[in-house]
């Protein structure tokens, strides 16, 4: 790893893009815990906590809420909210090509199960 790399991942979240499609507001002490600056190459991973959307959110019903986002250009979680009672590693790469891979396909399995449901209530 380079040491631009290194410099980027440590920056402050105020310095880089904050997302504006998350799936709930990040408070000043929760941006701080972004690590690199790549929003557009961020996807949510759902971490089994229980959901903490509010009863008017469209996704209060399901199962367990999505508090970690994965960078694919970092291959790190770069996100983790404070209040996530899961621990997960926020610095150093993936290495292992089958770890990555079970990630995406858990990623796709869970969106694909979202979207049969909202088929199956129309």
């Amino acid at each position: 790893m380079n040491t631009s790399m290194n410099t980027s991942m440590n920056t402050p979240a105020s310095t880089s893009p904050a997302t504006s499609d998350s799936h709930y507001s990040k408070s000043d002490s929760e941006e701080t815990l972004h690590s690199c600056d790549h929003p557009e190459s961020r996807f949510l991973v759902r971490c089994g906590c229980p959901n903490d959307k509010p009863p008017s959110h469209p996704m209060h019903s399901m199962d367990d809420a999505f508090h970690r986002e994965w960078c694919s250009k970092c291959l790190i979680f770069c996100y983790q909210p404070p209040h996530c009672r899961f621990s997960h590693t926020t610095s150093g790469t993936v290495t292992n090509r089958r770890f990555f891979l079970g990630i995406i396909y858990a990623f796709v399995a869970r969106v694909v199960r979202s979207f049969a449901i909202c088929v199956s209530f129309t």
